[in-house]
């Protein structure tokens, strides 16, 4: 079963946050990253992912905003929804 994050324009699986960054006015939602960048030649080399990030502004979006708050305050409550496989 997944949970998801609903926002007015998008849906988060709830295990794809890394971490949420709270600053003043400002949520971060930092995901997981699908990728893998690099090189590797003769037993060295470099590998690298980028994390996305989903920024919510309190004066720009206010109920993303409160949405993301409440899911902070208190995650098992009605800002998560269940899902089976089924839905999706």
């Amino acid at each position: 079963m997944k949970q998801f994050l609903n926002l007015t324009s998008r849906v988060i699986n709830k295990r794809q946050i890394v971490e949420i960054v709270k600053n003043p006015g400002k949520f971060q939602i930092c995901l997981t990253s699908h990728s893998v960048d690099g090189y590797v030649m003769v037993g060295s080399g470099r590998l690298s992912t980028e994390q996305y990030v989903i920024e919510i502004c309190e004066k720009t979006n206010k109920p993303d905003y409160d949405i993301v708050n409440g899911f902070i305050t208190n995650p098992s409550n009605e800002y998560i929804n269940m899902c089976c496989r089924s839905c999706l």
